[in-house]
């Protein structure tokens, strides 16, 4: 929690305490609720997947790489062939689900790249997605 907060959960608390003195067995509660509901809320976004970014240079370059695995996979040559946004997930390396435009119609792919320079590598695709279809996990 702190690497992605840096000192703020600390600081509220140091806060709270120094300024409003000892606390009654209510407020010790309810301080209690709201640090947790807090931190629940955030914390269900680790491990998870980000929220969707607009194409880089990086992935877009990753993505070309790997287009004739996509069309073997899907069985179709593609004439357009536009990534158009993706959203990202840490695990051991990182998992890209990638938003493409192919002309009718659009898929998602996601994509594995493991750690230390590993080549990336295509786990899983959606065919037949819309442009309003949202990235989720799959």
């Amino acid at each position: 929690i702190n690497a992605e907060y840096g000192d703020e959960s600390e600081n509220i608390l140091t806060h709270l305490c120094c300024c409003y003195g000892p606390f009654t067995i209510l407020q010790s509660f309810s301080l209690l609720l709201f640090i947790c509901s807090f931190f629940s809320v955030n914390m269900s976004r680790l491990g998870g997947i980000s929220a969707v970014k607009p194409m880089d240079d990086d992935v877009r370059s990753m993505v070309a790489v790997l287009k004739e695995d996509i069309e073997s996979k899907t069985q179709k040559v593609y004439y357009t062939f536009e990534p158009v946004s993706y959203a990202s997930q840490v695990v051991a390396g990182m998992n890209y689900f990638v938003k493409i435009n192919v002309g009718d119609c659009y898929i998602h792919v996601r994509i594995f790249k493991g750690l230390a320079g590993a080549l990336p590598v295509v786990e899983s695709l959606q065919s037949g997605k819309t442009e309003s279809d949202p990235i989720t996990y799959f």
